[in-house]
């Protein structure tokens, strides 16, 4: 008899993979991590957002290396939204994600409110709207608690300086995919 997806009982689970399963690992109080470098591991779509919104839960990760991966937009926004809850990680690397203008300020704002030294976005479609609120939270941090932001060949022409962003529509395609960053409009 053979089991369906390989679950000893025969149920039809759809197997745990990627950010998915990484996102149980950080989710474990007892996570040792400090250093977690994924980089290249094709990790997209919701397992982003679970890997991303997990963050807030690992109290021992220092270092988070997700360049290369599609964590688009939601994934970002997860992301800033799990870096208020986290009081450990120093260094996030989220080059090349395919993150636009919305995700970087989720992540801007994230960055803000956290402990993060060194933040690089390099190659992301942010927009200017995401590049200036990025460099504005750098910025804004203080002399001994500022962040080092990297925005090397990021695309800051995606939108015109005319044009804004919706922010209760990010807010709504946030709760649409599972992810509360309600908290973080009025920061």
């Amino acid at each position: 008899d053979k089991t369906k997806h390989g679950h000893p009982n025969g149920a039809d689970v759809p197997p745990l993979c990627g950010g998915e399963l990484l996102s149980t690992l950080l989710r474990c109080t007892t996570c040792p991590l400090k250093t977690l470098n994924l980089q290249y591991n094709m990790i997209k779509s919701m397992g982003a957002v679970d890997l991303c919104d997990s963050v807030k839960y690992c109290k021992t990760l220092v270092d988070l290396d997700l360049s290369y991966n599609d964590i688009a937009t939601e994934g970002a926004m997860a992301l800033g939204s799990g870096l208020i809850g986290n009081k450990s990680l120093k260094n996030l690397n989220v080059s090349y994600c395919f993150i636009g203008p919305e995700g970087a300020f989720v992540l801007a704002v994230g960055a803000r409110d956290s402990l993060l030294s060194k933040l690089t976005v390099d190659g992301n479609p942010i927009g200017e709207l995401g590049a200036s609120t990025l460099i504005s939270v750098s910025l804004s941090k203080g002399a001994h608690k500022r962040i080092d932001i990297s925005l090397n060949s990021c695309d800051i022409n995606v939108y015109s300086h005319n044009k804004g962003i919706d922010f209760s529509d990010v807010i709504e395609r946030g709760v649409e995919k599972g992810i509360d960053i309600s908290g973080l409009a009025s920061k």
